[in-house]
């Protein structure tokens, strides 16, 4: 049974995936940073966020490494600053709540 709950929760994100780069979404982006999923504890994540625009709410879907449980995939919200996000979503995989800050590669805040 949880093998087809892993089958069901990565085909979502492959669709959410190939969905949102045939949609071109121009301010999409990517995000690294540390997470924390209730169940799992802490582990490191990547994650596609929907929009990288300052001070800006947005949809987000990833994969988590766990340093005591192994992998994760969840679907989240994301609120994003200048040149870092904060995630709370579900993982599916690991079946709790999750939260996570880290690094938002935005072009907009730019030094130069």
């Amino acid at each position: 049974m949880k093998s087809i709950k892993n089958l069901l929760a990565a085909g979502a994100l492959a669709i959410a995936g190939t969905s949102a780069s045939a949609i071109s979404l121009p301010e999409s982006t990517f995000f690294a940073g540390f997470v924390w999923t209730m169940g799992a504890g802490p582990g490191l994540t990547v994650k596609y966020v929907t929009s990288n625009a300052p001070d800006t709410a947005a949809l987000s879907g990833g994969v988590s490494y766990y340093f005591e449980n192994g992998w994760g995939a969840d679907l989240g919200f994301t609120y994003n600053t200048c040149t870092l996000s904060a995630t709370a979503g579900y993982d599916f995989l690991q079946n709790g709540f999750q939260f996570g800050v880290g690094a938002l590669a935005n072009p907009y805040c730019l030094p130069f």
